[in-house]
């Protein structure tokens, strides 16, 4: 999928769907954004959005944001989180370079959306949560021109295994 195209139609969900999409869509705690650079190199560019402020590093190649309009917290680092069992485990480690994974900040309150609530993930608020940031981020990496993906964008179900060729995808021009 063209990673527009599941930004246009995320930014469309109603809050009521999100609930009943969050497979189709992947909104959920360790949500991920897979990019294809160091993460140096993306820790310089989220220091040029307003959106994305950075407290502090976890390692050398680990770093924390805050997405400063809610309540998301975004974990940089250097490795690629994946899961070997899933179709294209191989490719995507040797397509990126970077993970982002989304957490709750647990200092912060997003209007409406209670800690407890967004860290379980189980209402339309949390989601909503994730929805705002997936969409900031993936509109501000778009307007970065980095090449970037989103793994649980491939309309995952329990029953079936994620298929990475299905995920959206954005391929720096």
């Amino acid at each position: 999928m063209e990673m527009r195209k599941y930004l246009k139609d995320l930014k469309k969900l109603s809050d009521e769907s999100l609930l009943n999409k969050y497979g189709e869509y992947g909104l959920y705690n360790n949500y991920r954004v897979l990019i294809n650079e160091k993460p140096e190199k993306i820790k310089e560019i989220l220091n040029k959005s307003k959106d994305f402020n950075f407290p502090k590093n976890l390692s050398e190649n680990t770093y924390y944001f805050n997405y400063t309009p809610g309540i998301i917290k975004l974990q940089l680092s250097g490795k690629i989180h994946t899961n070997p069992h899933e179709i294209g485990y191989k490719k995507m480690l040797e397509d990126f370079k970077s993970t982002i994974t989304f957490h709750i900040d647990y200092k912060k309150d997003m209007k409406d959306i209670s800690f407890k609530e967004a860290f379980q993930f189980k209402t339309k608020e949390s989601r909503t949560a994730i929805k705002r940031c997936a969409f900031d981020l993936g509109n501000f990496l778009i307007k970065e021109n980095l090449t970037f993906c989103i793994p649980e964008s491939s309309k995952w179900t329990p029953e079936k295994n994620r298929d990475y060729s299905e995920m959206a995808k954005f391929i720096q021009k």
